[in-house]
């Protein structure tokens, strides 16, 4: 489809869009007749639509927030790369969610997704997230000449309750770190050394010294707190157990243990590192399972 069928096909949809100007990211405001914002909550007619786009010579934006319309803007080919793993790996061992309709932009993507719940716009290491505003649609032109380009044909917008379910912090943590709150006893076992990514490090650093942190998951397997937990995965990296948050007669569970994570397809948590799970589970703050920890396994004497 060209430009023009998209931007129509939004509006069957109940989603505004609004011209924006030849190869660029701004409105178009003179052939609105002014601001943009008046789309926000007024949908331009197919008419309207094909006089502005008709030509083929203006860009589109699709507005975020019409019938709850969420957009994921990913920065970087290599953040999306990292967000299609873990979708992939979500729909393997967590819950099944259709795959989201997708563009590729000049640097990134755009992900569809509808989000019933809201919320405000966010910055995250490698993507922004956005409930309102908009993006600008598929088939239109960046000034640098990349198109727009829908990466499927099924334009299918999953619903998402948690936005944590399909961007967790540990994978793409706010720019401006908040604390989350999250218990555990136990065994532990020395975790080797990870050379990648440190998922919870920006989620956590507000609540007490970072490097004390770090060497807190360096310590802490948590998969040793579960001996139970059974392989679910070949290469043994996923595994399955009874949840301790509920009562569980069928392991609804699942750890991750690359990335040292515990969660539950029942009880719709975000993932859980050693720390929140510790503090979850004896119902303490982040900053007192981290001490606890740091004690228990002799970083902290």
């Amino acid at each position: 489809m060209d430009k023009l069928a998209f931007a129509q096909l939004f509006v069957k949809m109940g989603i505004a869009v609004i011209p924006l100007r030849h190869r660029g990211k701004e409105p178009a405001s003179n052939l609105m007749g002014g601001t943009w914002e008046l789309y926000k909550t007024t949908l331009a007619t197919e008419y309207q639509v094909t006089n502005w786009l008709y030509s083929g010579w203006q860009n589109y934006g699709v507005i975020a927030g019409w019938n709850n319309l969420a957009i994921l803007d990913f920065d970087d080919m290599h953040a999306f790369a990292m967000w299609l793993d873990y979708y992939a790996t979500l729909n393997k061992h967590v819950e099944v969610l259709p795959m989201p309709f997708m563009v590729q932009t000049a640097r990134g993507a755009h992900v569809y997704v509808t989000m019933p719940t809201g919320g405000n716009n966010q910055k995250r290491h490698g993507v922004d997230v956005k409930y309102h505003g908009y993006c600008v649609g598929p088939g239109s032109t960046h000034p640098s000449g990349a198109i727009y380009t829908a990466m499927n044909t099924d334009i299918v917008f999953p619903v998402v309750w948690d936005l944590e379910t399909i961007l967790p912090l540990e994978l793409f943590p706010c720019v401006a770190p908040s604390v989350s709150v999250g218990k555990i006893e136990g065994k532990f076992e020395v975790a080797p050394q990870d050379t990648e990514y440190d998922p919870f490090a920006a989620a956590s650093q507000q609540v007490t010294d970072i490097d004390l942190i770090t060497k807190v998951k360096q310590s802490v397997r948590i998969e040793a707190l579960f001996p139970d937990a059974y392989k679910t995965s070949g290469d043994g990296r996923w595994l399955a157990c009874k949840c301790i948050f509920h009562d569980d007669n069928k392991p609804s569970a699942w750890i991750d243990t690359r990335r040292q994570l515990y969660g539950c397809q029942v009880c719709g948590m975000k993932p859980l590192d050693a720390i929140n799970l510790y503090a979850r589970m004896n119902n303490m703050s982040e900053s007192m399972a981290v001490t606890a920890l740091a004690r228990t396994t002799g970083v902290l004497i």
